[in-house]
Order: structure tokens, then sequence, then C-alpha cells
């Protein structure tokens, strides 16, 4: 079993795992994706091989900093967990993701989380914290007769398209907004040390300095985004990283205002840029049991949108050093920056 940074593995081992990768996990992940996921000299990457050095099991312990209370944690999203049919049943992957923790715990990591369909096996065998049902996606049909094949009943399709549209207006721009689609590292800081002030600070999020804004919104090779900074009177108020890699849907990664006054303003201005790239729809996902992410999530399914629930998604969290998975999920600020970049 091996556990090290991609950088220190060889070519050919490397090429043994894309080609694993590709296989069993997701056809996206060629060489220069593996690049990117784990730039980080500390996101590490577990890898078993069978006799004939044939890789069997991996795990990926992604390096995320957050931060809790003031203070900056060292954490690690779990990813690209995989074990062959062959040794699925064996203590293979236990072995595997139990001497990645313990490499974890001696490199001095806070606690690990990950998104999971089969949270149960992460708790029975890991010991893993599991919140069900938390994570959801709110989704708004922007161009309905497109998205719901003409097929019968024109009428009745009609009659939903104009109500829609009339839900739509209801999304008013009350304080008209400037938008930036790029700004300086100056402009940045200035929005770092809002989102600080206002995210309560018992809240667990994700650290967005620059090293990562550079590296989950700007370098991902897999999805384009739009970054737009708003605005009022010259002061920033807010912003959005929006997903526009895929017309059918696009996704808000991210969403962030100074004030629940501005939401409305800011809405109008997404979806609007939204219907201008003749998007079909356009999602928004995250932790429903927060408040502020609830607050995107009610106001985009009172002008007519729908949430459901990732039943895919269940929030997983285990201690490695720090004693966080006892913590009610109300406290997590979950939203697309939490996932790995390949969707949201």
């Amino acid at each position: 079993m091996i556990i090290k940074n991609l950088k220190s593995f060889d070519d050919y081992n490397i090429s043994l795992i894309k080609s694993f990768f590709e296989k069993n996990i997701s056809s996206q992940q060629s060489r220069k994706n593996l690049n990117w996921q784990y730039s980080n000299s500390e996101s590490y990457l577990c890898v078993d091989h069978d006799e004939k050095n044939k890789v069997i099991c991996t795990n990926g312990f992604l390096k995320y900093d957050l931060f809790f209370k003031k203070e900056k944690l060292k954490c690690c999203k779990s990813e690209s967990s995989f074990v062959v049919n062959k040794y699925r049943g064996t203590l293979v992957f236990n072995q595997l993701f139990n001497n990645g923790l313990n490499f974890l715990k001696e490199k001095k990591f806070d606690f690990c989380f990950g998104f999971t369909h089969l949270p149960e096996i992460w708790n029975k065998f890991f010991n893993f914290t599991i919140h069900k049902n938390c994570i959801k996606e709110t989704t708004f049909i922007i161009r309905p007769l497109t998205v719901f094949k003409l097929k019968d009943k024109i009428f009745m399709k009609y009659i939903y398209y104009s109500l829609l549209r009339l839900m739509q207006k209801k999304i008013l721009e009350k304080y008209v907004l400037e938008i930036k689609y790029k700004i300086n590292e100056n402009e940045l800081n200035k929005i770092i040390s809002l989102h600080n002030r206002v995210v309560p600070e018992k809240y667990v999020k994700v650290v967005l300095d620059k090293e990562f804004f550079d590296w989950r919104i700007n370098q991902n090779p897999n999805l384009q985004y739009e970054t737009l900074f708003f605005y009022y009177e010259k002061k920033i108020i807010g912003y959005c990283f929006l997903n526009t890699s895929n017309f059918k849907n696009f996704y808000i990664t991210d969403l962030f205002f100074s004030d629940i006054i501005y939401l409305s303003s800011i809405m109008h201005n997404i979806f609007k840029i939204a219907r201008n790239k003749n998007a079909l729809k356009i999602s928004f996902w995250g932790n429903y049991e927060n408040v502020l992410i609830k607050q995107i999530h009610d106001f985009i399914s009172l002008n007519g949108g729908k949430t459901i629930v990732d039943k895919n998604m269940a929030f997983v969290v285990k201690d490695i050093n720090k004693n966080l998975s006892d913590l009610d999920i109300e406290n997590y600020f979950i939203n697309g920056l939490w996932t790995q970049g390949f969707r949201i």
C-alpha cells in the first residue's frame, strides 16, 4: 500500500492510477485533472495493488482549509474511494482507509469530511458521523417549453409557462447594482473580509483566500465559471461563482451577500445573465439546515423553483485531531465550493 502526494508517484504508477480512475470512477479523470486535484503538496492518494501490480483500491484525501471560531483548520475531503469487485467484502479497503487516517493524524490534520450515497458504511466501518437529507438542490426552470418536450397537452404547458414567467417577474431589481467580472487582489481581500465579518464564527466554512479561489475556480480544468462581483454605491455587497459549462443546467456554486435586502437584486442579475446565455435551468446546491444557505434555497423556491434532497450526497465527518464531529449540521456552511468541481 502507498500513501503519498501524486507528485511523488512515478509516471508508470500515475498511468496505472489514471486508467483505474477512468475505468471505475469517472472518464473525466485525465492526467491533467489528476494533477489539478492533487496539486496541493498536502493532498494525498492511498493506493493498493495486487500481486500482479494492478490497482485494486484507492482513496484520496484532498486538503481543504476551513475556518471555525476564528481558527484555521487543516482538514481533508475524502475523494476517489473505490475497490474492485473481487476485493469487496474483504478488509482490503478498510485497511487502506484506516492507514490513511492514521497517516493524516501524524500529519496533524484536524478532521475529514466527505459526501456519499452510502453513509451507513462510513459510519459502520470508519465511525464517521453522518448527516442524511441535509444537502438539497433547488432548481429554477428558465425555459420550460424547451425542458418539457412538446408532446401532448400544449395548452397546459402554455399555462405553466405563463405562470412561471409571472413568477420570474417577481424577482425585481430593488437596487441597481454594478457588476464586475474580474477584480484585483485588493478587492478580493475586501470580499474575504466581508465574508468573515458576515458569516457567524460558529459556522464551519471554506477559507476563501486567493490560493483557494485560483485553484477551485480559475484553474478548474472541468468547468467554466462566471465570477460576478456586485457593488452598490461603489461598495461591494456580494459575489457569485456561476458554473456556465453546460447550458442545460447552470449551477450557482457559491453565492454571498452582505445583507438579505440585496438578495433579490443579485438574483435578478444572475437570472438575467443565465437567460442571455440561453441556459435552460439554473440550480443551487448546499446545506439546507444552515440558515444562510437556506435563504438562497427558499428564495429560488418561492419564485418558482423546486427543492429536492440530494440523496447521493449525504454529508459525513470524522474527527482526527479536533473534536468537531458532534457539531450540529446547521453549523456547516456547505455550498458548491465543498464539492470537487465536476458538476457544481
